[in-house]
């Protein structure tokens, strides 16, 4: 019987290659784990009480994009993980989740919607380096800031300078009442101030100013019976959709033929209309996008948006759309979650849903306005100022 031996060499030469293509095949494995690991962007946003109408079609719009890009394949291969947060309408809860998602390793976050959140969570996200486009905050307190924060509204110092323009030359607003809401300070407070100072300006008057908390216990009917008797032929609200409407329907019970105007966070939501009927008709409000716009773009999304959740979608969503996919353009050209702001800066502009957006060095939006009024239970696009 013939025995075949190897030599002490041949068994070492045997044992480098076996252990180098283990090794091989353990580096191919890894890196096939590695490209397929997940990009994690955040959502921050309100999804309970009164402020979370915006918030949920936030959430619900910025789903409808991670799908979208995922069924298409990803971002250089990997597919986008969304992980969503509620900061509960509070400051304190907003710098908390804000935390939480970055201690989860997100690239961005995409929120907060109510500018006195953002306003909080604008020092730790510069101290963390993570880059944050809001869905909605507009307060000027933080225009032209160079910080790690990027907006897609117009600031409303710049805004209410044509609303006093459109209710003072378009609607003939003269003598108006402005009602708003200081669970959102930051927001609220700064739009009702230059709204006051634009139309007195125009010439117009100012009746009465009404602050009040839609977090804590006030009197809607109230509020509109010191309107009326004001003697205002018009009122602006800054609130939400839901106490916007409720502040509606006292008004018009006591005068049924006063002018209404809102702030972009109170009339371009259905649930503005579904909880103000009638008594919302004829409002106007001054916003981003045109909800009428014939551009395929546009349709597709509100008929997917409709599909998908069974809902009209509003201004929020439209601008949570348009910032997911703002980031994943810029995703697409590089992998260092730090330079991603320089990235969509340097880039300086992009195509919306409806209309192209320019950002300024720090950040902040110029795009076209949109004058938006209710018309048979119906929010319609019945006009347009350039920015």
């Amino acid at each position: 019987m013939n025995i075949i031996t190897k030599s002490p060499l041949k068994w070492m030469l045997v044992l480098v290659f076996t252990a180098g293509a283990s090794t091989l095949l353990f580096s191919v494995l890894s890196g096939c784990t590695k490209q397929k690991e997940t990009i994690k962007i955040g959502l921050a946003t309100t999804l309970t009480g009164p402020a979370s109408t915006s918030g949920i079609h936030s959430r619900n719009a910025v789903t409808l994009a991670v799908e979208e890009i995922n069924r298409s394949g990803g971002i250089r291969g990997r597919m986008v993980e969304l992980i969503i947060k509620d900061d509960k309408g509070h400051a304190e809860d907003a710098v908390r989740v804000d935390r939480e998602l970055v201690q989860e390793g997100v690239v961005a976050i995409i929120g907060h919607y109510l500018s006195t959140l953002c306003v909080k969570a604008v020092p730790f996200i510069n101290e963390s380096k993570v880059l944050m486009l809001a869905t909605g905050s507009t307060t000027p307190e933080l225009t032209g800031l160079d910080d790690y924060l990027i907006r897609l509204m117009v600031p409303d110092d710049r805004r209410t300078r044509l609303i006093a323009d459109m209710a003072y030359d378009r609607y003939s607003f003269r003598k108006t009442a402005v009602i708003y809401d200081l669970s959102n300070p930051n927001h609220t407070i700064p739009f009702s101030d230059h709204f006051q100072k634009n139309f007195t300006q125009k010439g117009g008057e100012i009746s009465v100013a009404i602050p009040f908390n839609s977090l804590e216990k006030y009197s809607a009917a109230d509020i509109a019976q010191n309107v009326i008797t004001s003697g205002a032929d018009g009122v602006l609200i800054i609130t939400n959709a839901i106490n916007g409407a409720l502040l509606c329907q006292h008004l018009r019970l006591i005068d049924p033929e006063i002018k209404i105007t809102t702030s972009p966070w109170t009339l371009p939501e259905s649930d503005f209309i579904k909880n103000g009927g009638r008594a919302v008709e004829g409002a106007t409000c001054l916003v981003e996008l045109n909800l009428q716009s014939s551009d395929r773009k546009t349709l597709d999304f509100n008929e997917q948006y409709k599909t998908r959740f069974d809902d009209s979608v509003s201004i929020n969503g439209y601008i949570a759309y348009e910032s997911a996919h703002i980031l994943f353009e810029a995703l697409a050209k590089t992998e260092d979650p730090e330079t991603l702001k320089d990235t969509i800066l340097q880039q300086g502009r992009f195509t919306g849903i409806t209309d192209t957006i320019h950002f300024d060095e720090f950040g902040d939006p110029r795009r076209p306005l949109y004058i938006l009024e209710i018309q048979d239970s119906v929010i319609k696009t019945v006009g347009q100022i350039g920015m």
